[in-house]
C-alpha cells in the first residue's frame, strides 16, 4: 500500500508539548491498550476461522460493517495517512455505540481506500482536529450530527481551509474521554472510539492566538500561512473562530514563542498570548 506521507505541508507531524504529555499520559496509556487488545483479538478470531474454513465469507462487526477479516493499517491519535486517490471522494459516515466509521467512494460509487488525512490532538479545550483531503462532496452537517451523537463529544464543528477539497472538523472532547482512531483496507475505512479514560483535574494551558472572526477566507488563509507551526481552529462561545498555535506552561513561554514566531516571519501576525483550560470552550 502506498502510505500518504508528503501531502500539504501540515503533514510534517508536530511533537507534542511536554504540558500535553504530563496531562495526556493516562488517557494514552487507557486508549493505547484497549486498541492493541481489540487487534489482538481480531487476529485471533482471524487464524481461528482460516483454520477452519477455507472458503470464508468477509465478517463485519456490528452494523457499522466493520470487517474482522480486513487489515488495519495503523491505530493513531496524532498523525496522518492515506493514499492520494485517482480522483476526487465522497465520504460517507454512520455511528453505533461509541464508534463513527467513515468510508469512501469514487465519482461512480465504488468503495475507495482511505484518502490522505491527518489528526491532531490539542488542549484548551480538549479537543481532536481531524483533517481529509481530496474530498469532492462535503457531507459536513452529516459528519458533525454523528460526531455529536457521542457520549464522549462536547461539541463538533468545521474547519475553513483554502484548498476547496479540504473536509475539516474539530471534535472537542468532554473531561474524561478520549479518542482513538483506526485506519482500515479494502475498502478504505476511518473509525473513531470515543472511550472513557482517566479523568484529568482541568488544568490552564497557555497558547499563541489570532482575533476571533468569521468562519471564512481570512481565517483559512491564517490557517493556512502557519500550518508549518500546527495552527488549528478554534470556536468561541459566541460562534467565533480563532486560530490556535502551541500549548505552554506558562505565560512567560507564550510571550517566547510569539517573539521566535515574529522573528521567524519578520512581520507581526496579529497573536498574542492567552490561556485556557483543558474543558473549556473560549468565551471570546
Amino acid at each position: 500500500m502506498e502510505t500518504f506521507k508528503h501531502h500539504y505541508y501540515d503533514q510534517i507531524p508536530v511533537p507534542d508539548d511536554p504540558l500535553e504529555q504530563v496531562i495526556e499520559k493516562g488517557l494514552r496509556r487507557g486508549t493505547r491498550r484497549r486498541a492493541m487488545r481489540r487487534w489482538a483479538s481480531s487476529a485471533a478470531t482471524v487464524l481461528l476461522l482460516l483454520l477452519v474454513c477455507a472458503n470464508v465469507t468477509p465478517l463485519y462487526a456490528g452494523a457499522l460493517e466493520i470487517p474482522v477479516l480486513r487489515e488495519m493499517v495503523r491505530i493513531l491519535r496524532i498523525g496522518s495517512g492515506g493514499q492520494v486517490p485517482s480522483a476526487l471522494v465522497s465520504v460517507q459516515g454512520d455511528a453505533e455505540g461509541s464508534t463513527v466509521a467513515l468510508q469512501f467512494t469514487s465519482p461512480k460509487g465504488e468503495a475507495m481506500p482511505v484518502p490522505p488525512y491527518s489528526a491532531k490532538r490539542r488542549l484548551a479545550p480538549s479537543r481532536v482536529v481531524l483533517r481529509l483531503h481530496e474530498i469532492g462532496e462535503e457531507p459536513t452537517e452529516q459528519l458533525l450530527n454523528l460526531f455529536t451523537s457521542m457520549e464522549g463529544v462536547a461539541e463538533a464543528y468545521p474547519n475553513q481551509y483554502s484548498t476547496a477539497s479540504d473536509q475539516g472538523i474539530t471534535i472537542v472532547l468532554k473531561n474524561g474521554y478520549d479518542c482513538a482512531i483506526s485506519e482500515y483496507e479494502t475498502p478504505g475505512t476511518l473509525v473513531l472510539e470515543f472511550s472513557k479514560a482517566e479523568a484529568t483535574a482541568p488544568q490552564t494551558v497557555y497558547y499563541l492566538r489570532s482575533k476571533a472572526m468569521p468562519l471564512g477566507s481570512d481565517l483559512a488563509a491564517l490557517t493556512d500561512r502557519l500550518a508549518w507551526e500546527g495552527a488549528t481552529q478554534v470556536r468561541t462561545q459566541d460562534g467565533k473562530y480563532f486560530v490556535a498555535l502551541g500549548n505552554y506552561h506558562s505565560q512567560a513561554q507564550a510571550e517566547a514563542a510569539q517573539a521566535g514566531l515574529e522573528a521567524k516571519f519578520g512581520v507581526s501576525l496579529g497573536l498574542f498570548p492567552a490561556s485556557g483550560s483543558t474543558d473549556q470552550i473560549p468565551a471570546e
